[in-house]
């Protein structure tokens, strides 16, 4: 039973993470041709201000929450209670925060009116309970939810985002989806939940903000570096614009990486809480292994393509985001690595302090890294920051992992070999195809379909057993040997 509902909830997601991916592949192209990298990095430098806010609005409340309705999942009252205690706790965390950022804004801020659009952003916590939904592994609920509402920015921002003086509009828009698919996250909740009593939000206080500190220092090193550019850039936000549309083909590819942490996560808190060590030791070992599959072959992609794609993608103007996914491009490897020692081993198994310490230790790297590269190369130097930052914290929850003796790092390092083998034969077949090739979508299509049958196709003659599930349909069935 568990295995059949890990496959339902990992094809709904996957189907959601798949639109994920190729809406941006619509409006990129597009938004990068009407509003230029300045737009585009306006919109990227703002929006990182306006996250601080959201986070401190959150608290570490999105993973508590989800944490601890999968604990109660077979206990209709007490995720009910949970529920509620969690989400007036984000009501109050949320009304501090906004007073701040309204009194941040109207004295301190320089695009007060870029500022001021995106302040429903923050509102938009109280409003947000996919930890709900993730908790209870719900995933076709959320998904279907959530691509209805993503249906609807593709005509919005065609139809009124047509220039460069649209840059508001553009913003706007981001603004009301976003707000959007928190509000039909509401629909049909209340078939999940029963009248409770006793509510004490604030008996969750410690929890959540022990939670916290792992979510302040992610922020650090994932926004901190668009809020640095910005600043280092003498009012020009040109370079914001590359940094931006690299990390938004990087986030995009970075889904089917992910997508298997969401999923899994409230899974290993359950066998934790039975304590099913067994089977949460095989969930995490094939996870590990879904990741090194994944990820090697879409850094081998990217690197080999982006030279290729990025001046017919983005248009004229754009050509340093090559340079830029070339240096994220091991992202996909160790932030996937990381995701599960974090995501689905420390949290759900309460490992809190390990999980802190790894992220604070990429935060004050990341920080002390930017302070030097960013001055002198702007978004290459915050590139090289973030890929060095990402490394010591996912080196650094293996160390954790290696002291606390439940997982076996050699066995994580060595489920690599054979993916890693396929990697590098067709990084050099991809790399002789598309330079035998004239620029064209056509070269660019036929070099990934080329790419992805040689991949496959030497783990196949690997006897790779994960390929062979695959193949066979029996992804995580659990009598498949690790």
């Amino acid at each position: 039973m568990r295995s059949k509902k890990i496959g339902t909830n990992y094809i709904a997601n996957t189907i959601y993470q798949l639109l994920l991916i190729i809406i941006p592949l619509i409006t990129l192209p597009y938004l990068s041709r009407v509003l230029g990298a300045e737009g585009i990095g306006l919109y990227s430098y703002n929006n990182s201000i306006v996250s601080y806010f959201g986070l401190f609005a959150a608290l570490g409340t999105g993973t508590f929450g989800s944490r601890e309705i999968a604990y109660r999942q077979d206990d209709r009252e007490g995720y009910s209670k949970a529920f509620w205690e969690i989400f007036f706790l984000r009501v109050v965390f949320t009304s501090v925060s906004t007073l701040v950022y309204i009194v941040f804004v109207l004295c301190f801020a320089k695009n007060k009116t870029v500022l001021l659009i995106l302040l429903p952003t923050i509102l938009n916590t109280i409003l947000d309970i996919s930890w709900f939904w993730t908790g209870l592994e719900k995933f076709p609920d959320l998904a279907f939810r959530c691509i209805l509402v993503k249906l609807i920015y593709l005509p919005l921002i065609f139809c009124f985002v047509n220039s460069p003086d649209d840059v508001y509009v553009y913003i706007a828009i981001e603004v009301i989806i976003s707000v959007a698919s928190c509000i039909v996250l509401w629909g049909g909740v209340g078939r999940f939940l029963v009248k409770v009593s006793n509510i004490n939000p604030f008996l969750h206080f410690r929890s959540v903000l022990a939670l916290f500190l792992p979510s302040l220092a992610i922020q650090l090193y994932t926004v901190l570096d668009k809020t640095m550019i910005g600043l280092f850039s003498s009012g020009s936000y040109v370079e914001n614009g590359y940094y931006e549309q690299a990390q938004g083909i990087i986030r995009s590819c970075m889904i089917l990486v992910s997508s298997m942490v969401a999923i899994m996560s409230p899974v290993i808190a359950q066998c934790y809480a039975k304590d099913e060590r067994e089977d949460m030791r095989f969930y995490l070992y094939r996870s590990y292994r879904v990741v090194w599959m994944i990820a090697l072959i879409l850094a081998v992609g990217v690197s080999v393509i982006s030279s290729t794609l990025i001046p017919l993608f983005f248009g004229p103007g754009f050509e340093k985001v090559s340079l830029l996914i070339k240096l994220c491009s091991p992202l996909f490897i160790i932030i996937g690595l990381s995701n599960v020692t974090g995501l689905q081993f420390f949290v759900p198994c309460n490992r809190i302090k390990e999980h802190t310490a790894s992220l604070l230790t990429g935060a004050c790297v990341n920080l002390l890294l930017n302070l030097y590269f960013i001055p002198r190369f702007q978004s290459t130097g915050a590139a090289f920051a973030s890929v060095i930052a990402e490394t010591c914290v996912t080196v650094t929850q293996f160390v954790f992992v290696f002291r606390m003796k439940e997982l076996k790092i050699s066995k994580v390092l060595t489920s690599s070999i054979k993916y890693l083998i396929s990697a590098a034969i067709t990084f050099v077949f991809g790399i002789i195809m598309i330079s035998s090739m004239k620029t064209s979508w056509v070269s660019i299509i036929l070099s990934c379909v080329f790419m992805l049958a040689v991949y496959f196709l030497v783990l196949i003659l690997l006897r790779d057993s994960l390929v062979l599930y695959f193949i066979n349909n029996k992804l995580l069935h659990r009598k498949e040997a690790q």
